[in-house]
């Protein structure tokens, strides 16, 4: 018989298996997969206003995990309007949150080093 994952402590349901190369839990969306197993790199093409959004759109998901965080260490959640991310705990709250803090450094600084190229 398999040893069953823990339940959930915000939906209630059982957490997938951890990923045998990072060790971090399994997830339904690929997004959240932060696994370093995945090393493929891309060149994209965007306008710099499509990039903006990007990059605010990245910066809001750093914030939520880093505020998930915050809540696993102590109990509190300042902020009325802020939703906790489902995970399992602060480690892992924070290992999303430094995912979306690197891929934010890499694209401001591949927008810098563009910018200083073009001048």
């Amino acid at each position: 018989m398999s040893e069953l994952a823990p339940l959930s402590k915000f939906t209630g349901t059982r957490n997938p298996a951890s990923c045998k190369i990072c060790r971090l839990p399994s997830v339904q969306y690929l997004a959240r997969c932060i696994c370093r197993a995945m090393r493929i790199t891309y060149l994209i093409r965007l306008e710099e206003n499509d990039l903006g959004q990007i990059i605010e759109g990245l910066q809001a998901r750093e914030e939520s995990w880093r505020k998930t965080a915050e809540y696993f260490r102590s109990g509190y959640n300042p902020d009325d309007t802020f939703v906790i991310e489902d995970c399992s705990d602060e480690h892992e709250a924070d290992k999303i949150a430094q995912f979306y803090s690197r891929i934010l450094r890499s694209l401001e600084r591949q927008r810098g080093e563009q910018r200083s190229s073009e001048d």
